[in-house]
């Protein structure tokens, strides 16, 4: 009988060392291995301009200052890119754009909603911030030519200002209607305005880098930026009293 219990209290403690053993591995993958893992899936994933699930992979790690700054970065770095697709596909040579500069909204911009607004309060609801492109690209006779294209944001997508191709008042398009002709001046005073003021923010030369690495690939045309999420929330919407004209 002592025999037994001898030998059960043996086994019992080679599983308890298993356990333990087991536990500990666990906690040197979780702590070490799959935050490494996961750092490089998501690497790759935005490589191939899939930053909602490399967001979304970061988010399954620890949430440090460092991986938080990261996925702030990507938020605005996703805008960029998915505004850089929409003009790469209007250009007549796609994979040579080339990011030169951008400029964005730091912050949330807000759009005034007219069926909930009356005459003591005006509502507005949460737009994506705007984004400015300053690029390069080939054109027709081999040679290269610089523009800017202004970016809208809207609730949930980009609208596109005409590409402006000199930032003279006095050097508008001949061949524009007279609605196009307002707009292609509309979006030209702003982005006059916002290359002088500079305020907004910008993306890092390797930020931008890895846009233009992305736009070279000739099997992207689509980058779907990153939603609102735990680290930029959705704003809720603006509600500020006015008083009633007499």
């Amino acid at each position: 009988m002592d025999k037994q219990k001898a030998s059960n209290k043996k086994i019992i403690g080679i599983v308890i060392a298993i356990i333990i053993i087991a536990l500990i591995g666990f906690g040197i993958f979780n702590l070490t291995i799959a935050p490494k893992k996961n750092r490089e899936k998501a690497d790759s994933l935005i490589s191939q301009g899939k930053y909602v699930d490399a967001d979304n992979t970061l988010s399954r790690i620890a949430q440090t200052d460092e991986i938080k700054e990261l996925r702030q970065n990507l938020f605005y770095e996703s805008r960029v890119a998915h505004c850089a697709a929409l003009v790469k596909n209007n250009l007549l040579d796609p994979e040579s754009l080339r990011l030169l500069d951008v400029i964005m909204g730091e912050n949330i911009g807000f759009t005034k909603d007219e069926s909930l607004s009356s005459e003591t309060k005006e509502v507005s609801y949460p737009v994506q911030p705007d984004v400015l492109l300053y690029f390069s690209a080939r054109t027709r006779g081999g040679g290269t030519t610089d523009a800017y294209c202004l970016f809208d944001g809207e609730t949930d997508s980009y609208k596109q200002s005409p590409i402006i191709t000199s930032l003279s008042y006095d050097d508008t398009p001949s061949d524009l209607s007279p609605s196009e002709a307002v707009e292609y001046t509309v979006a030209r005073a702003i982005i006059n305005y916002w290359l002088v003021s500079r305020d907004g923010k910008t993306l890092k030369k390797s930020e931008l880098s890895r846009v233009n690495n992305l736009m070279s690939n000739s099997e992207i045309y689509e980058v779907p930026f990153i939603p609102y999420n735990s680290v930029i929330p959705k704003p809720t919407n603006q509600i500020i009293e006015v008083t009633p004209k007499p």
